[in-house]
């Protein structure tokens, strides 16, 4: 198979495309593919301006991994390349895949070392891409799976580059032979109980034998797929401008319901990956795109799947975490001095001038914090009446999922104040007076479907 020849000045063309990147961090294992890569960055540093240093993540899992960390110490110290050796365990737990743990592991590690502008090197090859693809595409992966591994993306605070993609195993084998290079060769390479092994040693071998220009052709493929990816993804960015609101993240369900299937499939995708979560599967969207957005106005309709629900409120879809379980009759002291840890959140106690609580009955008569189980009620400042509390949290906006989540501050068994949104007219502090103001402090993640003012101090 006619392949690109790999070579210290061929190297130079493809990183001088990422000029905005000088100082190079390789991800060397020890052995070949890194090894090449590492070799000739070294050439090239001598010559250029560019720094390169290297680091060796020790995952353990081998009874030869300290003979490794050796190796690439001597490998290093004859380049005069910094070396840098971080350990950590990388053995999976129960039904989890050993490489797909390994991996994130490596990467996680990694995140954390690079430096601000520093660009993380690996020696992914054309081989490499061409494995990748076909293992996503067994998987039934969409087209951004498919697109496999871009040659430069942003990564932790700078970038992670992949310079040899365009080159093959082989061609990175002739150059270490013809630089004399030694390398040490990972036992578990050859073990085709790994899924991406399998393939390497079995399956391409017979694919290779029919088409010989397989490893192009199907790297070619994830070229293709990461263009169409990254059109989808601006479709989806462009309809996203009209279903976001100006003050959170939440999408509009009439804009949603505007959309063709396929678009609000696309949209979905998209605002789940973009805000962190694991992308469902395309059942779940289904539910997403018919159960939540075809329900009644007044229901609480609810999708979820591992690490994420979507709840609906108010002609809005909101993302969030899992929920804590309600707390229902718990009860816990309130400090009127230091934080209280929230099933979810925290209360705060801060002081305020005019407003809030009585500084007096607070010191004279002890509070509780405990939540809504439901017939509470409550007469708040200039209201001269009582009121219940499902109405108060009703008009406050709060949405219906938080509302057994709200904290309130009681003596006895009357409630003084529901935090950051009423306080009871006989506890309220005198005009000129400081008081203390209860503000409920919620994580990002649960806050988005707030009102924006429950968060400030109000009387």
């Amino acid at each position: 198979m006619a392949t690109k020849e790999f070579s210290v000045e061929s190297l130079s063309n493809v990183i001088s495309q990422y000029d905005y990147a000088n100082d190079y961090v390789v991800a060397y294992s020890g052995g070949l593919d890194s090894h090449v890569l590492l070799h000739a960055l070294s050439v090239l540093a001598q010559n250029e301006n560019i720094t390169v240093t290297a680091v060796h993540v020790n995952h353990g899992w081998s009874p030869n991994s300290a003979n490794w960390v050796r190796h690439c110490g001597l490998v290093c110290k004859n380049l005069k390349i910094p070396l840098n050796v971080i350990s950590v365990d990388a053995k999976s737990g129960p039904g989890a895949s050993p490489e797909a743990y390994a991996r994130d592991v490596r990467y996680s590690v990694l995140a954390e070392y690079l430096k601000c502008m520093q660009a993380l090197v690996t020696a992914h090859h054309l081989d490499d891409q061409a494995e990748t693809f076909l293992l996503q595409l067994l998987r039934g992966a969409g087209l951004r799976g498919l697109s496999s591994m871009p040659a430069c993306q942003v990564f932790s605070v700078g970038w992670l580059i992949r310079p040899l993609l365009e080159f093959s195993r082989e061609s990175l084998h002739e150059y270490a032979l013809v630089h004399d290079l030694k390398w040490i060769e990972d036992e578990s390479n050859s073990d085709t109980d790994l899924d991406r092994n399998y393939l390497r040693h079995t399956v391409i071998p017979l694919i290779l034998d029919r088409w010989p220009s397989a490893h192009s052709t199907l790297s070619r493929a994830a070229s293709h797929a990461a263009n169409t990816s990254a059109m989808a993804d601006m479709l989806a960015r462009q309809d996203r401008i009209k279903a976001m609101s100006c003050r959170d993240t939440s999408l509009s369900v009439p804009v949603l319901k505007s959309l063709d299937t396929l678009r609000r499939y696309n949209l979905l995708r998209t605002w789940i990956r973009d805000n962190g979560y694991s992308v469902p599967s395309t059942k779940v969207l289904e539910c997403l795109g018919g159960e939540l957005l075809d329900a009644a106005g007044d229901s609480m309709p609810l999708v979820e799947w591992p690490g994420a629900q979507i709840r609906r409120f108010q002609q809005r879809i909101y993302l969030l975490p899992p929920l804590p379980s309600e707390p229902g009759s718990m009860l816990l002291p309130c400090s009127l001095t230091a934080s209280t840890d929230l099933p979810i959140g925290k209360l705060q106690i801060r002081t305020s001038h005019g407003q809030g609580l009585s500084i007096k009955r607070c010191t004279n008569e002890p509070l509780i914090i405990r939540f809504r189980n439901g017939g509470e009620s409550l007469r708040p400042v200039r209201r001269h009446r009582t009121i219940a509390l499902k109405k108060i949290l009703q008009d406050s906006c709060v949405p219906p999922w938080l509302r057994n989540f709200v904290p309130l501050i009681c003596s006895g068994d009357t409630i003084v104040a529901v935090a950051g949104i009423a306080i009871h007219e006989d506890w309220q502090t005198t005009a000129g007076e400081v008081g203390y103001q209860p503000i409920w402090e919620i994580p990002t993640a649960f806050s988005e479907a707030m009102p924006r003012n429950l968060f400030e101090p109000r009387e």
